[in-house]
């Protein structure tokens, strides 16, 4: 099959020193569809991208892995799977995980006829195949096959540290009970224990954390009146914990949460005012943000209240540190007329506005400013295409997203192309003046989507956005030459 290989330099001016090389190289083609609404995961793995892409359908999952090399080409596309078993011994896929430089399939294995649930570890090869010989990490005791407990595995930001936190089977009117393991890239256990947390039931989902010199981590919301409360254990040192709240009328709106380079868990979010949370009619009046040892809350208002602001994540860089929001809406179409069929999914429209980014100093957590990038646009069931990839090129941060093509290029024929753009911020909040590529990507012919919800930025710093055109799928690679 020929290859297409398209390598544009652009001179960017005065305000930004240097070439931003952009590489869009269509490779081998794959069947892979992107499904609306993925769960993705991504990884860089040497010199590829690996993509984990994974889809629900009821009880089962279905997980494809597709790997894009370092120049953009797409190289393989295969699905993940194991041997399910049998319903009384069963093995299930818990989490895929990258640790040292490679990938790895944590299973999951639970025999009602010895009453044990193991965790094992198994290598991923490059076509999606699992190995069948794994390490086997631990194994707990149950007693009923519906309480048999849950595993959790968390990779530090080093990469080379893996912690694992197992949730015991739940029993009435004693504390909830965990064990946990740390180990090295090599799998060896650096430290083990078990920790109780009083007052606590298994009702709550428990998010494990862990830093790189093997402080753990778990967040457990807690709900006042559909409000969330994040409750913040260090369970090595206090069963106690800490609750996060906001001062009156403050109330948590959402929030994401990341383990920063010193590691300490950070969570950052919106707030706001309304004594209940009304789908479509909360502004986020504020921001606020807590670390982990400071252990304390702080919050600061917007000039302008804003709607339906949502977390999407948090952009470390030195002396600043990033929080990425979007103006965004869901909303679920009622169709009673297919409810209760086997195939019926709902139908939903999306809207997505302003892209907010809110800068903070490292070292006091105080605001330093918000810088706001405007779109609109809405869709109809698939908006990968819609979204903003980010990450750290050459010290700044660069946030990537589809804007419409006519802001840019005086043609009214053309009101809904969305043409590729991208904004650099500094750590003092200046934002450059957008760049755009129409003529890189021969805008408005050349009839390629970037998907900026599907996107790589784990490090050469770059950030690789996977798009497709009528060949298929490729990666679109943004980096400083």
């Amino acid at each position: 099959m020929k290859k297409l290989i398209l390598i544009f330099l652009v001179l960017l001016g005065i305000q930004f020193s240097g070439l931003c090389q952009v590489k869009l190289i269509q490779g081998r083609t794959t069947d892979f569809q992107i499904e609306k609404q993925p769960d993705l995961d991504s990884y860089l793995v040497g010199p590829d991208y690996y993509f984990i892409f994974t889809k629900r359908n009821g009880a089962e999952f279905k997980r494809t892995l597709l790997i894009i090399d370092k120049d953009g080409n797409t190289k393989t596309a295969g699905n993940i799977e194991i041997n399910a078993g049998v319903i009384t011994n069963m093995n299930s896929i818990t989490d895929i995980i990258m640790l040292g430089n490679k990938m790895y399939v944590l299973v999951e294995n639970r025999n009602k006829e010895t009453g044990k649930n193991t965790l094992s570890i198994h290598t991923l090869g490059n076509s999606g195949e699992v190995s069948e010989d794994g390490t086997e990490i631990s194994s707990m005791d149950f007693k009923k096959f519906n309480n048999s407990g849950y595993w959790n595995a968390y990779v530090t930001a080093d990469k080379q540290h893996l912690s694992i936190v197992f949730q015991q089977p739940f029993e009435k009117e004693q504390p909830l009970k965990f064990q946990y393991f740390f180990m090295d890239a090599t799998l060896k256990v650096l430290k083990s224990g078990d920790f109780n947390l009083p007052g606590e039931n298994n009702k709550t989902t428990t998010r494990c954390y862990a830093s790189d010199k093997g402080e753990i981590y778990l967040v457990r919301d807690k709900f006042e009146k559909w409000n969330p409360v994040p409750n913040v254990y260090k369970p090595l040192v206090s069963s106690e914990p800490f609750k996060v709240l906001l001062n009156e009328p403050q109330k948590i709106f959402n929030y994401t949460t990341e383990v920063d380079p010193a590691g300490n868990l950070v969570l950052a979010g919106y707030y706001h005012e309304n004594k209940t949370v009304t789908v479509g009619e909360t502004k986020a009046k504020g921001v606020w943000i807590y670390r982990s040892d400071i252990s304390e809350v702080k919050s600061t208002p917007f000039t302008n209240p804003t709607e339906n602001l949502t977390s999407r994540g948090i952009v470390f860089n030195g002396n600043t540190f990033f929080l990425i929001g979007e103006q965004y809406k869901e909303e679920r179409e009622s169709d009673v007329s297919k409810a209760g069929t086997t195939s019926f999914e709902y139908n939903y429209n999306y809207t997505h506005k302003d892209i907010v980014v809110t800068g903070f100093e490292t070292s006091t957590l105080s605001k330093k400013f918000d810088v706001i990038m405007n779109k609109d646009w809405k869709s109809r069931n698939f908006n990968s295409d819609l979204f903003q990839s980010y990450g750290i090129i050459n010290g700044k941060l660069a946030v990537i997203y589809n804007d419409n093509y006519t802001k840019y290029v005086a043609n009214s024929s053309y009101n809904n192309y969305k043409l590729p753009v991208l904004n650099f911020v500094t750590n003092d909040g200046l934002m450059e003046p957008t760049i755009h590529f129409e003529k890189e990507f021969h805008m408005p012919d050349y009839s390629f989507t970037l998907f900026p919800q599907l996107f790589c930025n784990k490090g050469n710093d770059e950030i690789i956005v996977l798009g497709k055109n009528q060949s298929g799928l490729s990666g679109v690679i943004f980096k400083v030459k």
